[in-house]
């Protein structure tokens, strides 16, 4: 049996840990499009301009907005030294910050940006631990072992500064997955990655409380609808709880159970 502190009298709704919901064409509209099916989101951005733009539709109370600077954007120049010094000068108000990380994948990037994308994440993760109690959503593509060093050495940790380091469609070695799981990140994972050849392994060491739900929808310059959401979302946890051999209902309501504290932890609700 799963653990939880749900009561009959409240409905269960599925969080989504990693998103771009500022990718939507109407935003403010598919949240509330959302909201009618149950659905929450912490919707990361990709740069400091996009985290400014999303703010006139994050005050709903179902979407907790992320101040990003994904690695993709900071190794080509779009985020740039400007846009990095305005992150970190709004990052003590933001309690959430996402998306973040290192891609050393030569599919995604130009692998000669490893310097930079490490010097830009380290700055942020020292930023966060001194401001302390952040949530983070970090990306780790063929970097996992540069980006846990990052996060020890800065402080960026749940022991050295109630960080709570979330590792977005985590793909390292066993190893790696050890050495986070000992840092006390949490792992969102979704539908597409719980097909590859890795998840049957992980979600055997993931411990179960810090297992989290995502989609990473929608992709750039694409429109999904709250349902693709959804039918993801559902999928995802349909394969959880046949790896945990729990009842699907109860998998749900741990993994919303769990999401929801995070949830609560990143809206800020002044």
């Amino acid at each position: 049996m799963l653990g939880g502190d749900n009561s009959a009298d409240k409905p269960i709704r599925h969080y989504d840990m990693h998103c771009h919901v500022d990718f939507q064409e109407d935003p403010q509209g598919f949240l509330d499009a959302a909201d009618a099916l149950g659905l929450s989101f912490l919707s990361c951005t990709v740069t400091p301009v996009g985290y400014q733009e999303a703010k006139s539709w994050s005050c709903k109370d179902n979407v907790a907005l992320g101040l990003g600077a994904h690695p993709w954007w900071v190794a080509d120049g779009r985020v740039d030294e400007e846009a990095l010094q305005e992150l970190l000068s709004l990052a003590p108000d933001a309690p959430l910050i996402g998306e973040i990380g290192i891609d050393l994948s030569s599919k995604h990037v130009d692998l000669a940006s490893k310097d930079c994308q490490a010097d830009a994440f380290r700055r942020i993760a020292e930023a966060s631990a001194k401001a302390g109690g952040k949530v983070l959503s970090i990306h780790s593509v063929k970097s996992a072992d540069l980006v846990l060093d990052i996060l020890e050495d800065t402080g960026c940790t749940p022991e050295a500064s109630g960080s709570l380091p979330i590792l977005h469609w985590f793909s390292g070695s066993t190893p790696e997955l050890w050495r986070a799981i000992k840092l006390g990140c949490f792992f969102s994972v979704g539908e597409s990655f719980l097909h590859t050849r890795h998840a049957k392994e992980y979600l055997k060491l993931i411990p179960h409380e810090k297992l989290l739900l995502e989609t990473d929808y929608p992709p750039e310059h694409a429109d999904f609808k709250p349902e693709d959401y959804e039918r993801s979302l559902s999928a995802a946890t349909e394969l959880i709880a046949a790896s945990w051999t729990a009842p699907l209902d109860e998998a749900a309501e741990f993994l919303a159970a769990t999401s929801s504290k995070i949830f609560d932890r990143t809206k800020d609700r002044d």
